[in-house]
């Protein structure tokens, strides 16, 4: 009966763990919340630049999905930017964005999309009036208006989902 009470006692300690007696599994829990679709294993190699930076928090991860991923200077003036540049020019036929976990209502909302093969002339690819539709943990997609070859991306954002003090960004995927 003491053992009883000992398991039951535990049970209301993990509350939601899912007490029901003694198992067998020994599989740890994923390393963290699961992003659907996944990154793909194909990241391009680029470099990334941004108009401001919260501490350490840089845009380099941005095509990984880094957590926690970039976020801007806190209390963000806008429009705040993101600009990739790739090693190899890629066709671009969609753009997705993926917020900070947990954190949607920081992500971008307005953004404008340009692509440029060569730096200096940019061409718009997406307008993208409101990014913030979606679940926790998920890529918000947005098909190019004008799909083209590009070397370089900027993201021009102009709000965010509606956290005064932060603007983050998690993952962008170029495909």
């Amino acid at each position: 009966m003491r053992s009883r009470l000992h398991l039951a006692a535990a049970c209301v300690l993990v509350a939601l763990g899912g007490c029901s007696g003694p198992s067998n599994n020994t599989s740890a829990p994923p390393a963290g919340p699961v992003v659907e679709p996944p990154i793909s294993g194909n990241v391009p190699s680029a470099k990334i630049t941004r108009s401001s930076m919260l501490e350490n928090f840089d845009a380099a991860g941005l095509l990984r999905a880094t957590e926690p991923g970039w976020h801007a200077a806190r209390n963000p003036t806008y429009p705040q930017w993101v600009q990739i540049e790739f090693d190899e020019p890629r066709m671009m036929h969609q753009v997705s964005l993926l917020p900070q976990d947990t954190y949607a209502v920081r992500g971008p909302k307005q953004v404008d999309v340009e692509g440029s093969e060569d730096g200096r002339t940019w061409k718009d690819v997406v307008s993208i009036l409101d990014a913030c539709a979606g679940g926790e943990n998920t890529w918000r997609v947005f098909p190019a208006s004008n799909p083209m070859m590009v070397r370089q991306l900027r993201l021009t954002i102009h709000s965010n989902c509606g956290d005064p003090d932060f603007l983050t960004l998690r993952g962008v995927k170029v495909e």
